[in-house]
């Protein structure tokens, strides 16, 4: 039976495992270091490593293989992508009694070089003592596969020491968050900007990869370009809205768990994940370049109340989690603390 809590948490809830590792082939990641946190164990990021395939592959293996042999935990959480990642780490379990936690991302079941590849989850899962999901559509795909899930839709984190949510000045603005990835409407959102000249939007991320130049954009589009995490805390935290976009519709978007760690609104593409971790702090909209200028214009007419919900919308996640996390303990006690 879940532990029924009357009051939202405030804090972001913890269940510590007895002995554990966090291993991401990755420079950084908000989502892994909020896992990280919730199980409270430390967490290593080994990077991507440089050269071609399957040689940087092989390296990263390596990498690990050592790093488990020097650390010897006693259950290894991991993201779930590249594949190489969780095989080398169940393979190391099996010969030293312990046990491995994919961190289960969306790509190992949408993209099409991890497809092949399901077989080897399939089996990892089953083995594992958890593993943990991101949405509801991707759990219920592992769940078929006869494995233990846990859903943690969103990990917001605390706003960090310095950064406060206050909007900036004048005139309305929009941060659209992107990486310029090929499941982001790039120019459907510029087209949808243009047609909305009564607020600013500024765009993250390296837009020359995508031939974007800042002479051809309307005058109300700035293109910040890569920034630092702790300016890009600051452009989020004193911002209308943070847009975010992708035709993927069940994937947790990284931008909403930060919105939602700051307390800003989202305007964001329908989807049944986001809609559940935003709730009345998200405005949703179609793909297309019309709904979307039609959303700006919602989050401008109902901004008293976007706000409202937004500030909130973190110890409502945490509550969700922290019911998640009574489950787990329940089910699997000797794991924890």
């Amino acid at each position: 039976m879940h532990t029924v809590h009357t009051q939202l948490p405030t804090a972001m809830p913890v269940l510590a495992l007895k002995d554990g590792l966090f291993i991401a082939w990755k420079d950084d990641c908000f989502r892994s270091r909020a896992t990280a946190r919730t199980f409270g164990v430390e967490i290593i990021f080994l990077g991507r490593q440089g050269g071609r395939q399957p040689m940087r592959y092989l390296r990263l293996m390596w990498r690990t293989w050592q790093l488990l042999r020097a650390r010897k935990p006693k259950t290894i959480i991991c993201l779930n992508q590249p594949p190489m990642l969780p095989l080398v780490c169940a393979l190391w379990a099996a010969g030293h009694n312990g046990d491995v936690i994919q961190d289960f991302h969306s790509g190992a079941l949408s993209k099409p070089q991890w497809r092949l590849f399901q077989p080897l989850y399939r089996w990892m899962t089953r083995r594992a003592p958890v593993t943990l999901m991101h949405n509801r559509a991707d759990a219920g795909i592992v769940a078929a596969w006869r494995s233990a899930t846990a859903l943690l839709l969103t990990l917001p984190s605390a706003a960090p020491l310095g950064v406060e949510r206050q909007v900036s000045g004048d005139r309305p603005r929009f941060m659209f968050v992107c990486t310029f990835a090929t499941d982001e409407p790039v120019e459907l959102a510029i087209e949808a900007f243009a047609a909305c000249p009564e607020a600013d939007f500024w765009i993250t991320g390296n837009y020359r990869k995508a031939g974007l130049d800042q002479a051809k954009m309307p005058a109300n589009v700035r293109l910040l370009g890569f920034i630092d995490y702790a300016t890009y805390q600051q452009v989020m935290a004193g911002s209308t809205a943070v847009i975010t976009l992708s035709d993927r519709p069940h994937i947790m978007q990284m931008a909403v768990e930060e919105a939602i760690s700051l307390g800003v609104p989202v305007l964001t593409n329908h989807s049944p994940t986001l809609a559940e971790a935003l709730g009345a702090a998200g405005v949703f909209t179609s793909l297309d370049a019309a709904a979307l200028a039609a959303g700006v214009r919602q989050v401008l007419d109902q901004q008293p109340q976007l706000e409202l919900a937004a500030s909130t919308a973190r110890q409502r996640c945490w509550a969700a989690v922290q019911l998640e996390l009574d489950g787990l303990r329940t089910r699997r006690p000797e794991l924890f603390c």
